[in-house]
């Protein structure tokens, strides 16, 4: 299996073996960021969406959801 360094954790790991979720975005995800940083992610972006009370139909919400997630995961620009 291919490696990454993650963007998160900076160590060697193995790459998610598909996207974690459709779209461009998941893409970057998958070849940055580790399968154990991923399930971080989940896990604050349950906290965050009951903390700012998102609403995921509405797009800004996702938007601000999605920005979270690019500092959470120290994706690339």
């Amino acid at each position: 299996m291919p490696q990454i360094t993650c963007s998160r954790c900076r160590e060697s790991k193995e790459l998610m073996s598909e996207p974690p979720f459709p779209g461009d975005l998941a893409l970057i995800v998958q070849q940055h960021v580790c399968a154990e940083c991923w399930r971080g992610w989940l896990e604050a972006q349950v906290n965050l969406i009951n903390e700012h009370h998102y609403v995921m139909t509405n797009p800004e919400h996702r938007a601000q959801l999605n920005s979270h997630m690019r500092e959470f995961l120290s994706l690339p620009d």
